[in-house]
């Protein structure tokens, strides 16, 4: 897939800076997280892999849209936790783009509502098999890359930021580390995303059945292949983690 050379006004800020502030509600935490309401600053630079514990999938959904908006660049989220949810991810574009208009001179920025289980797009490839990737609003083989430019000089078009959203959803831990470890990195050399997000990249390794030392090899898998990938393909990469008996806060790896 062609992509678009120009990244856009923004690229500076989001190589040296900061991505946030982001703002956590109680609607947006995980069951059992310590996130407090107000603004949290997180550091998520490229080539580096941010954990979240405890943060909901809307933190997540920010980042993509964000990704988009103020840089022009698709971005890649994996599911783990069956929170896909293409509804909330267009409301957080059309709030972000009126919050962009109402302050010109920056991204006074808000995560929306926890990640819900909506309906319709998300996930590519469709049934439980998990897996495929597609863009969040047809659940197809992504859509076409937007121009930096174009994204800022009209209003946003909900249906082209989930365009620009590719999404895989994997239903149990042999998959999540299927499309992590071997099926990451065919589509971020395809599509050439700013961001890859996964969320709940714990939650599928508590599973009664798997033997847990094997669980934990597994998910040490991911997170070095997220970080390797992070770091050889310039990215911006971020994680959330169950916040289950752990104190809400990030860390980078």
């Amino acid at each position: 897939m062609a992509m678009n050379s120009e990244a856009g006004p923004s690229t500076e800020r989001a190589d040296e800076g900061p991505f946030g502030p982001l703002h956590y509600d109680g609607s947006g935490k995980e069951k059992g997280s310590d996130w407090k309401a107000g603004s949290a600053k997180i550091q998520i630079r490229r080539g580096e892999l941010a954990v979240l514990k405890g943060a909901g999938a809307s933190v997540i959904y920010e980042m993509a849209v964000r990704c988009f908006l103020e840089l022009g660049r698709p971005a890649v989220l994996v599911d783990g936790g069956c929170q896909a949810d293409p509804y909330e991810v267009a409301a957080i574009a059309k709030r972000l783009d009126r919050e962009r208009r109402e302050d010109a001179g920056g991204w006074s920025g808000g995560s929306g509502g926890g990640g819900g289980n909506g309906g319709g797009g998300g996930s590519g490839g469709g049934g439980r098999n998990g897996g495929g990737w597609g863009s969040g609003d047809d659940g197809g083989n992504g859509g076409s890359v937007g121009k930096g430019t174009s994204a800022r000089a009209r209003r946003v078009d909900e249906d082209e930021v989930l365009r620009n959203i590719h999404v895989a959803r994997a239903f149990t831990a042999h998959q999540l580390e299927a499309l992590i470890v071997s099926r990451l990195e065919p589509i971020l050399e395809r599509v050439r995303p700013a961001f890859v997000g996964v969320m709940s990249i714990d939650v599928l390794f508590f599973d009664e059945e798997l033997d847990r030392y094997e669980a934990r090899v597994m998910q040490a898998r991911c997170v070095r292949t997220l970080r390797r990938l992070a770091r050889e393909h310039n990215l911006m990469a971020a994680a959330t983690e169950s916040g289950a008996g752990a104190r809400g806060g990030w860390r980078r790896w």
